[in-house]
């Protein structure tokens, strides 16, 4: 008897994931409906996929996201074999967040109280984020009044970014 293995239902359409927390691509595992529909087989048939590596961040602003590549194997009873590949997409709206109380506005009367600037830490939902930091100083009309604006910026790898200003 003669057979073919044959699959379908495996359209080019992008399958799309909110970020969950990592840039691992198990934790973005396939739906039922995502895997390729079985038209015609040589007996029982497995099916198992293998992932690429996560991309780097793309896409608009507003919009930014990663990929990787989805590609599911389908093996019959008589060893043939049928593939389909599906891109996935981790989309990344989301800003870090800052860990913690954030440093508050602050008046001291002698510059010698002005305390250090904090060490802020950020989260983020879809890795990690960066947070840089940013002093400038303006001096004033009279010895020791001065105003010192301190910016903290958290970043993530999508770009998202949020911004803390202590003066």
């Amino acid at each position: 008897i003669c057979c073919t293995l044959v699959i379908a239902n495996c359209p080019t359409a992008v399958i799309n994931f909110a970020c969950n927390g990592s840039n691992s691509t198990s934790n973005y595992p396939p739906l039922q409906v995502h895997y390729p529909t079985i038209v015609s087989s040589c007996g029982p048939t497995t099916t198992t996929y293998v992932d690429s590596a996560i991309g780097t961040c793309t896409g608009p602003a507003n919009g930014r996201y990663r990929e990787f590549t989805r590609t599911f194997t389908v093996k019959d009873a008589m060893g043939n074999t049928a593939t389909c590949t599906r891109t996935v997409r981790i989309t990344d709206n989301v800003a870090p967040v800052f860990n913690g109380a954030l440093p508050q506005d602050l008046t001291v009367s002698c510059a010698s109280a002005i305390p250090a600037a904090a060490a802020l830490t950020a989260t983020d939902n879809c890795g990690t984020a960066v947070v840089t930091f940013a002093q400038s100083t303006i001096t004033g009309t009279c010895a020791n009044k001065l105003t010192i604006t301190r910016t903290w910026t958290a970043t993530d790898s999508c770009g998202n970014a949020v911004t803390h200003t202590q003066v």
